[in-house]
């Protein structure tokens, strides 16, 4: 009986290591890239528009590309300078390597928030999502159900030290094969007046692609 069980569970702890070999061998193999370096205590200061559009609902939010400003613009306190001089902005974008030019290209966005003191109401908030913008290409839609491939949400609290604590946000994305790919990750402000945001109030402090 001994010898049996013993048996038994050596064949059983067999399997169980083939099983987990097989599976280690079907997950993706992601790619892993940096899109904004951190600046240790240092963030990028957020370009919101003079006229921007904000709703109340998750369908009607307007998409805009998520711009960042350098340590020129006197937003974010960055101490990056993206020119030669002057304050300068720079959009939120990947492009995968040439292998991915005619595929179908998966995985996600991770990207640091931080809240540079506004004060925020419980309904405030962000939604993002990423989209392809391929320079030759007509523009994606600036809804969620002219362009979805994956989205998500931002809240944050307003407490007075939120500007030291960054809010990790995940962003999907699932592009199908197409000629180019260039991911660009766009902002919807909800429920704020047209009159509330200003540029650098929200800030990012740093932003990676997993993708394969």
């Amino acid at each position: 009986m001994v010898y049996y069980g013993y048996s038994y569970f050596s064949v059983f702890f067999i399997f169980i290591i083939f099983l987990l070999i097989f599976l280690i061998l079907l997950l993706p193999n992601y790619k892993q890239r940096d899109v904004v370096p951190p600046l240790t205590s240092q963030n990028y200061g957020v370009k919101f528009p003079e006229s921007y559009t904000s709703n109340t609902t998750d369908s009607n939010a307007v998409f805009q590309d998520l711009i960042i400003m350098d340590g020129e613009s006197g937003s974010g306190g960055s101490a990056l300078d993206f020119g030669g001089s002057g304050a300068d902005e720079v959009p939120v974008d990947f492009v995968p390597e040439y292998k991915y030019k005619n595929s179908r290209i998966t995985g996600y966005f991770v990207l640091y928030f931080v809240n540079s003191g506004v004060a925020l109401t419980a309904k405030q908030g962000f939604l993002l999502r990423v989209v392809n913008k391929p320079l030759g290409f007509s523009e994606p839609g600036s809804k969620l159900n002219n362009y979805n491939n994956g989205w998500s949400s931002l809240t944050m609290l307003s407490s007075s030290n939120d500007g030291e604590v960054p809010y990790k946000v995940i962003v999907p994305f699932n592009i199908p094969s197409e000629a180019k790919h260039k991911l660009t990750v766009q902002i919807a402000p909800m429920h704020f007046t047209t009159s509330s945001l200003n540029p650098g109030d929200l800030e990012l402090n740093s932003a990676y692609v997993y993708y394969y």
